[in-house]
């Protein structure tokens, strides 16, 4: 069996496989410590996160490229320990 394909990405193009423990693990953090890794954001990259992903609707590809790697940063300083 097969594992699934990040959407969006072409073969050739740099294809990445799906690590579905790991995504179920992210997701049961967030649920545990969600409350606390929103608050390691100011207001102001909140609303900018939030933005971000209803633009998206959940398609990567419907964000540009500098748009795509300020989403990257920003949930990589909602997860950091610390945030701010």
């Amino acid at each position: 069996m097969t594992q699934p394909r990040l959407p969006g990405r072409r073969a050739g193009s740099g294809v990445q496989r799906v690590d579905w423990e790991r995504v179920r693990a992210v997701a049961e953090r967030l649920i545990r410590e969600g409350s606390r890794m929103w608050r390691n954001l100011t207001p102001e990259e909140r609303a900018e996160l939030g933005a971000l992903l209803r633009k998206s609707g959940g398609n990567p590809r419907r964000l540009n490229k500098a748009e795509a790697r300020r989403l990257g940063i920003l949930t990589a300083k909602a997860v950091r320990d610390g945030g701010r």
